[in-house]
């Protein structure tokens, strides 16, 4: 409604203007929808909007509010405050520039769906427990992200995908969201348009986001979509000559962080790089790093017994993770120190079998507490750490895959899901190392379902929690996962599933695990 009352279609033609460029063109979303010349009607509608039946909401396309230097900014209705989420991220989807930002207008519910990106996605990407990110997430993360020339675009597509996954949609059979993907592709065609050497660190930053949707809220038949983006962004890294011709360091981080994440939940290689030259090098990590970053696939001068405490863990759990980092460190030791064929392909030897084997035992052979509702946080991360290390140990005895082990038996990977997510998030926050290699072994079994999406998106934001406060543990994380994952799909594939002078086969090993 503009200032003396008539309806913004109506009041581009007041007396005033003077000659045709000076008038505003306006058209309402109804008409340009349906290809109608818009005129002025009544003081709520256009001409054609107030005759439609059912009766629709007369909105002008391109309605913006002008800053005192006349940029265009959002609307305010469509960023609002709110209490759950920083004040001053209203701000940066302003402050970004703007001139470069494709336009968003309020078809499909774009106002709320940006007002759901603010005030509950945004603190959640970063956060396990959706609240209070890492200070660096709001001062230099997400302003980083929302610069992106189809944030705003993303961004709604992102709070669609994510509101479509808690109201049980599958977003292949979403109309809206297969509307808004069309839109942005062709956005994005038209982007990528231009100079390669010019926009490339915009386009990788863009198929990037695209990517993460797919990856963290689409379901499998987006699948393809997912790897069509990856490799794009692998098209223009070739024609830069690799990662490092980026300029933005924080864009390479991204791209290097993501493409570790893809190939440990789907167990492949890495897409981006060239896997043999990150298998030989060492991920350096600050000495002492941060306590809670502590995870069972890092190494650290203080075992888990010594810091139980500080970390409020029980011993028992303390236990389970030091031996499940002996073990991780062995195979570690296998891949890096041998220095004449595929680091990787390193046959293992008889003591180090022995040891997978014992350690398996070990852990198998813990005690099992029955939760009930009265069972004490404590005894629920036990169960949780208890059963996620039996996974990963098994995986690692009898070289199969984390999906084809104890995680492919629907019934066991129910109840492991059951106890994980009785844990309340907000206690996982204060251990995100512990957390992230939680999820890292359950993570290639994860699926479609809203508790894969969950365990996904999950496992993003513990990495991204970790990565802003320190790159390179969180790189350590995912870059010794990987390792120990690639082990163990080089000695599947060389016909390993057999242990060498145990006479122990795969399938006999699961059998009493799962009846719990």
């Amino acid at each position: 409604m503009s200032s003396n009352g008539l309806h913004p279609l109506e009041a581009r033609n007041m007396p005033g203007t003077n000659g045709r460029n000076q008038r505003r063109k306006i058209s309402c979303t109804e008409c340009r929808k349906r290809k109608q010349k818009c005129k002025p009607g009544t003081a709520d509608a256009c001409y054609f909007c107030s005759r439609r039946f059912p009766p629709v909401k007369c909105l002008p396309w391109n309605l913006a509010i002008q800053d005192p230097d006349n940029s265009v900014i959002v609307s305010k209705d469509i960023i609002k405050t709110s209490e759950n989420a920083p004040q001053k991220f209203a701000g940066y989807l302003t402050a970004a520039q703007n001139a470069n930002l494709a336009p968003v207008h309020p078809a499909f519910q774009k106002p709320e769906l940006l007002h759901f990106f603010h005030v509950w996605v945004a603190p959640s990407l970063a956060s396990i427990d959706g609240r209070n990110p890492p200070a660096a997430w709001y001062d230099k993360a997400l302003p980083w992200m929302v610069h992106s020339p189809l944030m705003p675009e993303i961004s709604v597509l992102i709070a669609l995908s994510v509101r479509n996954v808690h109201s049980g949609i599958e977003s292949s059979k979403c109309t809206n969201a297969l509307v808004m993907r069309g839109g942005l592709y062709s956005l994005l065609k038209e982007f990528l348009g231009g100079d390669i050497t010019v926009i490339s660190d915009a386009a990788v930053h863009a198929l990037l986001l695209l990517s993460s949707i797919e990856g963290l809220w689409g379901d499998s038949a987006l699948n393809s979509s997912l790897w069509a983006h990856m490799t794009g962004i692998r098209s223009i890294l070739r024609q830069l000559g690799g990662i490092k011709a980026l300029r933005d360091p924080l864009l390479k981080e991204c791209v290097i962080l993501s493409d570790y994440q893809l190939a440990c939940t789907y167990e492949k290689d890495l897409f981006l790089h060239r896997p043999q030259a990150y298998i030989k090098s060492t991920t350096p990590l600050p000495v002492p790093y941060p306590g809670h970053f502590n995870s069972p696939v890092l190494d650290f001068c203080t075992p888990f017994q010594d810091l139980w405490a500080e970390l409020n863990l029980s011993l028992p759990i303390a236990s389970i993770l030091d031996i499940v980092r002996s073990l991780t460190m062995s195979v570690l030791s296998l891949s890096q120190n041998n220095s004449s064929g595929g680091p990787i392909s390193k046959v293992p030897s008889e003591a180090f079998e022995a040891q997978a084997i014992s350690t398996y035992s070990t852990i198998k052979s813990l005690p099992v507490i029955r939760l009930t509702e009265d069972s004490s946080e404590l005894h629920r991360i036990y169960e949780v750490c208890r059963m996620t290390a039996v996974a990963y140990t098994f995986a690692i005895a009898s070289h199969t895959k984390l999906s084809a082990g104890y995680f492919a038996n629907p019934e066991w990977q129910k109840e492991f899901h059951h106890k994980l997510w009785s844990v309340s998030l907000s206690i996982w926050q204060t251990i995100p190392g512990i957390f992230a290699w939680i999820l890292l072994t359950c993570c290639p079994s994860a699926g479609d379902s809203r508790t894969g999406i969950a365990t996904k998106t999950k496992l993003s934001a513990a990495m991204l929690n970790i990565s802003i406060q320190d790159f390179d543990v969180a790189m350590g994380i995912l870059r010794s996962f990987w390792m120990v994952q690639r082990w163990i799909a080089a000695r599947e594939e060389a016909g390993d599933g057999e242990m060498s002078g145990t006479g122990w086969v795969n399938c006999g090993l699961l059998s009493a695990e799962v009846s719990e």
